[in-house]
């Protein structure tokens, strides 16, 4: 039985347009400033620091020029000084997000999502699924054989099936990266990430697998499981 997301359940308690306002406005973003966040994996991981580059120089032909907001994986974070060297040298502004422990405020505060394929891009899906408005796009940045290999070893598919239902853009070459980058940040692309994101199941999946588990117990000891659940 598909009942969805446990773990994301809890977003429906979030108030998402304040979050997203505040840290926009904690780094001095106004709301025509674009934030194009990078969150990283394992640089060791083959072809990853490729993709980093690609997105840097992708962000060097758009206007206005985006911010990079930069979340090196919490298991690496030593690598993140190097990323923002890279950044600099490529004339792109950086903000340091690393040790930040929320992750989903960064998620919400990015207009783009720019990661190889971790699992924030499903939290940022829910995000965008529990938001009454469009909060931003996830790019995928597989955009060497390298790394698409390796996802494909590492998790048994090259893509996730969310992007099946346009939940998010692919960048399989380099080539792809930049209009890509365009496309999210246009309004109509994110209103099309925002509209697929609906489809995502946001009802309370606990109590239904509490509703379930009791309607499957006995009628003579129904009432004491229940009160145990």
């Amino acid at each position: 039985m598909a009942v969805g997301s446990p773990k994301h359940s809890r977003y429906a308690e979030l108030d998402i347009p304040t979050i997203r306002q505040r840290v926009r406005s904690s780094i001095g973003a106004d709301s025509s400033e674009p934030l194009v966040g990078f969150f990283g994996q394992s640089p060791d991981i083959p072809g990853h620091e490729e993709a980093f580059s690609e997105l840097l120089q992708a962000m060097t032909h758009l206007k206005p020029r985006p911010r990079l907001v930069l979340r090196a994986h919490p298991k690496f974070t030593e690598y993140a000084e190097r990323h923002i060297v890279l950044a600099e040298r490529a004339g792109i502004p950086v903000i340091d997000a690393t040790t930040d422990s929320s992750a989903e405020r960064w998620l919400l505060g990015c207009d783009v999502v720019a990661t190889p394929y971790s699992a924030c891009a499903l939290d940022h899906a829910y995000l965008s699924a529990f938001s009454q408005e469009p909060i931003g796009v996830v790019v995928y940045l597989l955009c060497n054989a390298e790394i698409r290999a390796f996802m494909r070893k590492a998790c048994g598919f090259e893509r996730f099936p969310t992007t099946e239902r346009g939940i998010g853009l692919v960048a399989e070459r380099a080539s792809d990266v930049l209009p890509m980058l365009q496309r999210a940040l246009m309004p109509k692309g994110r209103k099309d990430y925002f509209s697929a994101s609906k489809g995502l199941r946001v009802s309370d999946p606990c109590r239904k697998v509490l509703e379930t588990v009791a309607a499957s117990v006995p009628a003579t000891a129904q009432g004491g499981r229940a009160k145990a659940c």
